[in-house]
């Protein structure tokens, strides 16, 4: 409650920015400011532009909070086949999986795995986990990819301890678009996506398929084979618009289904420790995601939206007793989770100084699980919990000529588990650089909290015929700051960013032999370093450094987390029609689980390069190819889950723009 007071006065303070903002109209813009960020209605955004911060666009220049931004562009020239591969080669950003496409894998962000997820402005994250888990969503379908260090329970609601992964599904654009593309590579990998797409100022569409089958390459077997290691994944994804009204009013439907299955030929003995072959064991996920959204700017100083979206979860897990000694029965496990969300926000401005948000967020989930299995341990649990949750949200942001910004906020979670303020307040002050043209230093900081309800299984679950939940459960609470400095040097050709970080976690949920409790804390603190660098002709590069200290249970490191990560990228593109890179990452040691056992480091090296090969009249091919792990290191970030070793990728991509029928066609412009 103290905490809601407190952002309620900071909130009261701010609202005084309106006279104040009105007493320095003789401050003149800086004279670095070459060029503007032009506001883009109904969330379309520009390179130099970040949303999900309040979910609306702005400056990334101007942004108080610590941000990265993934592009198509970015996308198109690694070639990466997942989006947690993608996620990975960034700063603060881990990802830990059990070893090939398909297996289980989680994101941390800071070193934590309490991350929000979203997709076009919706909860995607699946509760019945309790993290941030991406392991089933490819590229192909994404415009751009927006994280958000730090939490961010202001606005965006519980589950954003670590920070928020954005989403946002492609839009069309232009005259209508066929893309094709396929790739063939190591363990039999076969990956094709086909998407159809257009748009004017009146409406615009996007619809794509795409498929992914590998053997995946990972050893399951004492003689160091990759056996039933195979994973296939069916996605189909649309984004729909259309603008009414001299567009002041647009209709957004997205929609993205996704089927995988995976042979899982590996399974840890906890007996023993180790790892064995299970020639029986496969699952199956299925997810259904769609978002309707209703958008109105009646005014320039007054938008709003309103939003409803439905997500569904469906995995099922099967394991049969074999001769490898592992499995004493046979087991099967379905779940599901059915969410249902509404919401809406509406931001009224006072010209280019104050903008305030106000929101609200409905979300209810209905969760059922059923396992049953037969043989030594013979069980048959099932459950089933529906639960309603609330997030109201204030924000307030003061930006005086883009030289100092000041946001405050504060979210009010409502749920069973009680009320829970959760206030936001940064800064940053952007001043030019002395003697440097084109030039700008960014100074900033923020502070955060933020809550995490407990997983269905924690507050309500079933183990062997016996209660194993605990409805008496806490949610866990983070609260977390962080200082940083930009500096870019001439329009950005040269941008260094450092920023140090501090998180601390309370009322953290573990397993206590018989059910959960709220028994542990942790902490972690780091720094991070990122180098972009584009100032000779076509050539770009990259590097980063993070440095993350960390305390979990039993005051051992916490499973999953480096203490320092490193990647880097070099890379030419003189041209549109033509890029080489190379690229690499490596991760000190880590531990694997709460007992501080660990897992050694790892350094990955990849070569990769794009070239448009010709273009005809509206078609243009592109060949391109990546070797990956190019050192052969089958390394582990969770005992006996080797990642693969050497593998490459190569393909063909087709574009082709469909003619103007209403006037001679003429070449376009790739």
């Amino acid at each position: 409650m103290k905490k809601i007071l407190i952002t309620a006065a900071a909130l009261s303070i701010l609202s005084i920015g309106q006279s104040f903002a009105e007493g320095v109209d003789n401050i003149k813009p800086h004279a670095h400011d070459t060029h503007q960020c032009k506001f883009i209605e109904f969330g379309k955004i520009q390179d130099c532009q970040v949303y999900s911060v309040d979910n609306m666009p702005q400056d990334i220049k101007t942004s108080t909070s610590s941000v990265e931004i993934i592009n198509l562009k970015d996308a198109n020239n690694d070639q990466k086949v997942t989006l947690n591969e993608l996620l990975d080669d960034h700063t603060g950003i881990t990802t830990q999986d059990l070893g090939s496409a398909g297996m289980t894998s989680s994101i941390r962000i800071r070193g934590w795995s309490r991350v929000g997820l979203t997709l076009d402005g919706v909860k995607i994250d699946n509760p019945s986990y309790g993290y941030a888990d991406l392991t089933h969503f490819s590229n192909n379908d994404l415009e751009r990819i927006e994280i958000v260090k730090g939490p961010q329970g202001s606005i965006h609601g519980e589950s954003t301890h670590g920070g928020l992964i954005s989403l946002t599904t492609k839009r069309g654009h232009g005259r209508p678009k066929i893309n094709y593309e396929q790739k063939i590579g190591t363990y039999a990998t076969f990956q094709e996506h086909a998407s159809f797409s257009g748009g004017n100022n009146s409406a615009d569409y996007y619809i794509g398929i795409s498929r992914l089958d590998t053997n995946g390459g990972m050893i399951t077997t004492s003689d160091s084979k990759s056996r039933r290691d195979d994973y296939s994944n069916f996605t189909v994804s649309a984004n729909l618009g259309k603008r009414l009204f001299d567009n002041t009013v647009e209709l957004r439907n997205t929609f993205r289904y996704i089927e995988a299955k995976k042979n899982v030929g590996i399974s840890e003995n906890y007996f023993a420790g180790t790892t064995v072959f299970d020639p029986n064991a496969r699952s199956q996920n299925t997810q259904i995601i769609n978002t309707t959204t209703f958008s109105h700017k009646p005014f320039n100083s007054y938008d709003y939206n309103l939003k409803v979206g439905y997500v569904g979860f469906e995995n099922y897990f099967e394991d049969f007793v074999d001769s490898y000694g592992v499995d004493f029965s046979n087991n099967n496990n379905r779940s599901r989770n059915d969410r249902l969300i509404a919401s809406t926000q509406h931001n009224l401005r006072y010209k280019d100084i104050e903008t305030f948000s106000f929101g609200y967020t409905l979300e209810h989930n209905n969760f059922n699980q059923n396992s049953f299995g037969d043989g030594l341990f013979a069980y048959n649990d099932r459950f089933s919990r529906s639960y309603t949750t609330g997030h109201v949200f204030f924000n307030n942001k003061i930006n005086i000529k883009d030289t100092l910004i000041i946001k405050a906020g504060t979210g009010i979670e409502d749920s069973q588990w009680g009320t829970y303020g959760t206030p936001n307040v940064s800064g940053a002050l952007v001043l030019p650089t002395p003697l440097l043209e084109d030039s700008y230093t960014k100074l900033r900081s923020s502070y955060g909290y933020s809550v995490n309800y407990p997983t269905p299984f924690q507050f309500g679950g079933v183990f062997f015929g016996t209660p194993a939940g605990n409805p008496d459960l806490r949610p866990e609470k983070c609260s977390g700051w962080d200082v940083g400095i930009i500096q870019s040097l001439f329009n950005d050709k040269v941008n260094y960013e450092f920023a140090y970080f501090d998180n601390k976690f309370t009322d953290l949920i573990s397993w206590s032999g018989t059910t959960y409790n709220n028994i542990s804390r942790a902490q972690t603190s780091g720094f991070e370093n990122t180098l972009k660098v584009n100032f000779l002709s076509g050539i770009y590069g990259l590097a980063s450094h993070t440095l993350t200290n960390n305390n979990g249970l039993n005051n051992n490191d916490i499973a999953g987390v480096p203490r320092n990560r490193f990647n880097f990228k070099l890379g030419y593109s003189p041209k549109e029609r033509y890029n080489i890179f190379v690229a690499g990452s490596s991760a000190s040691s880590r531990a694997y689980n709460n007992d501080g056992d660990r897992v050694r480091g790892f350094f990955k090296l990849a070569l990769g390069s794009r070239v448009r090969l010709f273009s005809v009249d509206n078609a243009h091919v592109y060949l391109w190819g990546r070797l990956n792990n190019i050192l052969n290191d089958r390394y582990e970030v969770y005992k006996g889950y080797k990642h693969p070793g050497i593998s490459f990728l190569t393909g063909l991509q087709v574009k082709f723009n469909l003619p103007d029928f209403k006037k001679k066609s003429t070449p376009d412009k790739v």
